[in-house]
């Protein structure tokens, strides 16, 4: 999509920037054009690229029945490709309810990915174990292992051995999640 040059260079001014978004104000909505000329919002042009981007992780849970598809239409709508490992583990389960144990051992995460799925693991209702042994996770992805592990009901078991790149930084938030939630009896 595109804006009118003559429109766009007298109203810069009024758009700003935050990391790698433009945020359009409303009275330039009109002027916002996908590249056959007709008009659309951006929430439109957004809803025509991804049929499922207004949808969060719950409402991607109830509305699809396996956690493969959960993952993949997630990473879609992030606008990235889904890790095929990560797809391979997740395709032997039939629904979320099935899911006891994620083993993503020797796995190589990136972030993204592993976001998208401490996501899935969060509304993964029967899941107790996750190994995660030699996937050069850092602390970024530890950070957001303890955000999701914090509050999970189920979680009793994570493995990180391994994990050189993981620093002392993150034995303080390994060490809260164990007082958070009382559940998870095992972390190696």
């Amino acid at each position: 999509f595109f804006f009118d040059t003559n429109i766009f260079l007298n109203m810069l001014s009024t758009m700003t920037v935050s990391e790698d978004r433009i945020f359009v104000p409303d009275s330039l909505e009109n002027w916002l054009v996908d590249r056959s000329g007709q008009c659309k919002s951006a929430e439109a042009i957004e809803r025509a690229k991804s049929p499922n981007a207004g949808m969060n992780m719950q409402n991607l849970v109830t509305t699809m029945q396996t956690p493969g598809k959960i993952f993949e239409a997630r990473c879609s709508q992030l606008r990235f490709q889904p890790d095929p490992s990560v797809m391979r583990i997740l395709e032997k389960a039939e629904c979320c309810g099935d899911v006891q144990q994620l083993d993503c051992s020797g796995m190589v995460l990136n972030i993204q990915s592993f976001k998208v799925l401490m996501e899935l693991c969060a509304v993964l209702p029967r899941l107790q174990k996750l190994d995660f042994v030699r996937c050069h996770l850092k602390n970024e992805h530890v950070q957001l292992l303890v955000d999701m592990a914090s509050e999970h009901p189920g979680l009793k078991c994570i493995s990180l051995e391994g994990n050189r790149r993981v620093g002392f930084t993150a034995a303080p938030q390994l060490l809260g999640l164990l007082r958070e939630n009382e559940n998870v009896t095992q972390l190696g």
